[in-house]
């Protein structure tokens, strides 16, 4: 029987169909090849492949040089750039060899666990041998630690061989560190990218000094390291230092006042300014926020950068200028009521309850009658209002002072032509309303008055400095030659001294200590207005000392106190009193005695060491330490005798530091060559380790306790 034929097409789809399958079976297993490298390549080998490709990757980056330091005027570091190091450990078997790994593991471990005290030699042994078995070539070990801890590293067993061998990698970084704490931490300020504030951000390009290039290498995802081979390398050139005109030891005192203050009256905030009458140097300058936890904080440079109504210390530039205009006679007595006075439809009043009545317009001042100097000023100018505007340009306090670092607004003045000024602004902007000025421009103002009248352009840097030697430094400049005539000057200061001898600011009225200013205080506007309900108040003083040497001018101005007291004679005075307490202590130039090493009443003298200085017997110290060129001299009272002995700095034994400032610690310690770890504020109440501590390799840090 004949076989039947299959038909034509019947054949070519089987042969079709055949192709298909080999094709379909081809694609899949390679697909299935596909997502198994996939797999392996992303999840079995990943780690190992990507820390492959950090070998290739180089860029040609620039590089800082050391930011520069800056100091206080008496030689303390305020800030500094200290280098830190990110450890990587390279422990694969291609880098670290099996033998020197398995012999050496034990110690390393061992020296791990002593050296850092996190965890035992086991626990570190177990970390190490999981980071070699898991291949990694770049694994993040150890963060943030000091050059002498990685130059210890550097001698434990397998990491003495280095990078290569021994698999420690090291990534430098450069912190930059404020040893005294916050002490002027917002003047002395930081430079992040294009966010600069306080000193570090005005003298920014001095500080970073020119950048150089590098080839880096990448190691790890972000972690970037200088390349071996450096024959392109251009070396950046180091910053300068910068030498302020800040005296620690004042800032010190400046900064423990004014928190006292503030935390004795729960104030917002507070600020003082202390400046050297001569120059126009700022040597200390605080500025104090409440938190909400109750501390206070440096973060915003009141002095500097805010303004406020200022209140009666306005009323030394509204009497000035009539006394220089001589328009007004001190002996003139006004009539000041019972203590408010309807001027059109505004009503003044004085803080005095039912008022001063009738009194001389030098007592007006005196005692701070917003009425008296009110009434006065509106008499010599209602025929010209705008000649007291212009005399307060002429003074200068309607421009800024041009501190050199970033943040003082313009004054704000309601001038005759301005759309705010009224039939009443003269009255309200002689006691020191419809007035904004800084706490910097009011106490600049003071400052010449204390200088005869010559107005210094204040300043916070003094020198550059390189490679130890001055290679630029600040003249003082003079804003203002004469902002009044001799006589009227004379009689401002004549004034200002009255306000303590007979005035409101006689409760810090001192024998030894002759001080001259005015006290301040100021009703917060709220709304646009002075509401009568939930009063906030601004209590200042501004002045100088000693009233009749001038040496240093000082404001002090204390923002809402919500503890009842709120006038400036009650909060402001007593701080500024203090501050200059302390610094009159401390200067022997103050003092115009032939005979220094005798003592009187109040003042005594001693020359331990060939040493001179002084002390004022009704500050209350049990210690007070001097120095010498080869050591220091302790003093210690009681209330009878007085009696000086003489320290020397012994290099082998650890020194007592017990009763000193930070200030004074801090310099033997620098003599020493310790480290210093800072815990609390004002004198030294501990210390550890324990005085006459014998000092070598083992010590290198000394913990003080303040208190």
């Amino acid at each position: 029987m004949p076989q039947d034929k299959i038909p034509f097409d019947e054949i070519a789809k089987s042969k079709i169909f055949g192709r298909a399958s080999v094709v379909f079976f081809i694609v899949v297993f390679i697909g299935i090849l596909i997502i198994y490298k996939i797999i392996d390549i992303q999840f079995v080998r990943g780690d190992e492949l990507r820390s492959h490709t950090f070998d290739y990757e180089y860029k040609y980056v620039e590089i800082t040089g050391i930011r520069g330091n800056i100091y206080s005027e008496d030689g303390m570091v305020l800030a500094t750039s200290i280098p830190v190091y990110d450890v990587y450990l390279d422990l694969n078997e291609k880098n670290v060899s099996k033998d020197l790994f398995d012999t050496q593991i034990d110690s390393l471990s061992l020296k791990l666990a002593n050296k850092f005290r996190d965890k035992t030699a086991n626990d570190y042994k177990s970390s190490l041998i999981k980071i070699r078995k898991s291949g990694k070539r770049y694994v993040k070990f150890k963060s943030n630690l000091s050059y002498e801890d990685v130059e210890e590293l550097k001698t434990f067993p397998i990491f003495s061989r280095g990078q290569y061998g021994g698999g420690l990698i090291l990534v430098k970084k450069d912190r930059r560190v404020k040893p005294l704490g916050s002490i002027a931490e917002r003047t002395i300020g930081f430079s992040r990218d294009n966010f600069k504030v306080g000193i570090e951000g005005a003298y920014d390009s001095i500080l970073a000094g020119n950048k150089g290039y590098q080839w880096m290498h990448r190691i790890a995802p972000g972690v970037w390291i200088p390349a071996e081979d450096t024959s392109s390398t251009i070396k950046p050139i180091d910053g300068k230092h910068i030498k302020t005109t800040i005296n620690a030891y004042y800032q010190q005192i400046a900064t423990r006042a004014l928190e006292k203050v503030l935390k004795e009256n729960q104030a917002d905030h507070g600020t003082v300014l202390l400046m050297e009458v001569a120059t126009g140097k700022i040597k200390a300058i605080a500025n104090l926020k409440c938190m909400p936890d109750s501390s206070y904080k440096e973060v915003y440079n009141y002095a500097i950068g805010e303004r406020y109504e200022p209140g009666s210390t306005f009323k030394t530039i509204s009497l000035l200028a009539a006394i220089d205009d001589g328009l007004i006679d001190l002996d003139e007595i006004i009539n000041t009521g019972s203590g408010t006075w309807r001027y059109g439809s505004q009503v003044m009043s004085d803080s005095h309850d039912g008022g001063f009545g009738e009194i001389s317009l030098r007592k007006c001042f005196e005692l701070s009658s917003n009425i008296g100097i009110s009434k006065a000023i509106i008499k010599a100018y209602s025929s010209d209002e705008k000649k007291f505007f212009d005399k307060l340009e002429s003074f200068g306090i309607t421009h800024k002072t041009g501190i050199d670092i970033k943040g003082e607004p313009n004054p704000s003045v309601n001038f005759p032509n301005s759309k705010l000024y009224s039939r009443y602004t003269l009255a309200w902007t002689s006691i020191g309303y419809e007035v904004l000025l800084t706490p910097l421009q009011i106490l600049t103002f003071y400052n010449a008055i204390a200088n005869n009248g010559k107005m210094m352009q204040p300043f916070l840097v003094d020198e550059f400095i390189d490679e130890n030697r001055t290679i630029w430094k600040k003249e003082p400049k003079v804003l203002n030659k004469k902002i009044a005539k001799d006589a009227s000057i004379k009689t401002m200061q004549s004034l200002l001294e009255g306000v303590v001898q007979h005035g409101t600011a006689s409760n810090i009225k001192d024998s030894i200590i002759p001080i001259a200013g005015k006290t301040g205080t100021a009703l917060i506007a709220k709304d646009g207005g002075y509401k009568s309900e939930g009063k906030e108040y601004v209590a200042s003083f501004a002045g100088y000392f000693p009233a009749n040497n001038p040496l240093y001018s000082c404001i002090v101005v204390v923002n809402k106190p919500k503890q009842g007291l709120y006038y400036g004679s009650q909060i402001a005075a007593p701080v500024f009193y203090e501050i200059a307490k302390k610094i009159y202590s401390t200067q022997l130039e103050i003092y115009s005695i032939e005979n220094k090493e005798t003592f009187n009443n109040n003042l005594y003298f001693f020359t331990p060491a060939q040493l001179i200085k002084n002390v004022q017997s009704n500050i209350k110290v049990t210690t007070y330490p001097f120095y010498t060129n080869d050591g220091f001299a302790r003093l210690d009272t009681n209330k009878i005798d007085v009696i000086a002995t003489s320290h020397f700095i012994n290099n082998q034994k650890l020194p007592d530091f017990k009763g000193m400032l930070l200030h004074d610690a801090l310099f033997i310690i620098k003599k020493l060559g310790l480290k210093v770890e800072i815990k609390g504020a004002g004198r030294v109440i501990d210390q550890k380790p324990a005085p006459l501590t014998n000092i070598d390799k083992n010590l290198d840090k000394i913990v003080l306790f303040l208190k």
